[in-house]
């Protein structure tokens, strides 16, 4: 895995975000999205390239801060067709 600092990324800081609102299950896939940005900019601890032969594609484990870890695929830089 790579490893990288447990506080939050210079790029979080000069940013200066807040945690969007969570919702519960009321919340859109715009909600989903600003969320999941969030936690990308402030929340990786660590991730490994779980498919090395697609380069920035394909399947990352990512861990949080937090301990917690979960999957993401890579599919696309442009449009919205990641999970």
């Amino acid at each position: 895995m790579n490893t990288h600092d447990k506080k939050p990324t210079p790029a979080a800081r000069r940013t200066k975000l807040k945690a969007p609102k969570f919702l519960g299950w009321k919340t859109s896939d715009e909600d989903e999205i600003e969320r999941r940005r969030w936690r990308g900019i402030t929340d990786v601890g660590e991730f490994s390239n779980l498919e090395p032969e697609f380069g920035q594609f394909g399947t990352f484990e990512v861990a949080s801060t937090s301990g917690s870890s979960y999957f993401v695929e890579i599919r696309d830089l442009k449009e919205l067709r990641n999970s």
